[in-house]
C-alpha cells in the first residue's frame, strides 16, 4: 500500500540527479490500454513555476505514440527485489505485442486517473504539460549525433508532479 507524499519528498527518497540512473518504469495509459517502459534518462525540477518531471521517449518505442494521446504518466521507481523484472522485462518487451503488466505480474492501479504500479515503492504522477523533441541539428557531433542519425530521436515530455505515492 502506498501512502500520499509530495515533491519534496522526492530528496529523501533519493538523490535527484541519480534518481534516474538505476531505471525507472514509467506507466501511461491511452483509450485502449495502460503501458509500462523502462526509462534510463529523466530528470526532476521546476519549470514554469511548477515542480516538473521530464522523461524521454524514443521515437522508435511502442509507447511513444501512447505518450503523445495522453494526458498524463507516472514514473515508478522499485526496491531491489523488483528492480531487475521491471527494468530488464518493461524494457525489453513491447506492449504492441502482449500485456506488459498482466505478463509481469504487476498490479495497475490509479490514483486521480493517473496509471501506475502498485509494487513501486515510490511513484511520481504527473499531468502531462506539453512535449518536444531532440533537435538533430543541435545534438553534438560524434556518438549521439551517429545514434539519432541511424534510429531517430528522443520526444521529450514534461508532466507536472501532481502527486507523490510512497511506502509507508
Amino acid at each position: 500500500m502506498l501512502i500520499e507524499g509530495n515533491y519534496k519528498d522526492i530528496a529523501s527518497y533519493k538523490d535527484p540527479v541519480s534518481l534516474f540512473g538505476e531505471g525507472c518504469v514509467a506507466v501511461v495509459e491511452n483509450k485502449e490500454k495502460a503501458n509500462p517502459i523502462t526509462l534510463g534518462w529523466g530528470g526532476v525540477g521546476v519549470l514554469w513555476g511548477k515542480p516538473m518531471c521530464t522523461v524521454f521517449i524514443h521515437e522508435s518505442r511502442y509507447s511513444k505514440h501512447m505518450f503523445d494521446e495522453a494526458d498524463s504518466f507516472s514514473a515508478c521507481f522499485f526496491a531491489k527485489e523488483h528492480n531487475p523484472i521491471a527494468i530488464k522485462y518493461f524494457g525489453t518487451a513491447s506492449g504492441r505485442d502482449e500485456d506488459k503488466i498482466a505478463k509481469s505480474g504487476m498490479t495497475l492501479s490509479r490514483q486521480d486517473g493517473i496509471p501506475y504500479l502498485e509494487e513501486a515503492e515510490f511513484v511520481i504522477l504527473c499531468k502531462k504539460l506539453t512535449q518536444t523533441k531532440f533537435d538533430l541539428d543541435k545534438v553534438p557531433e560524434g556518438k549521439y549525433h551517429d545514434w539519432y542519425s541511424r534510429d531517430g530521436v528522443h520526444s521529450i515530455y514534461f508532466g507536472e508532479i501532481v502527486k507523490v505515492l510512497k511506502k509507508p
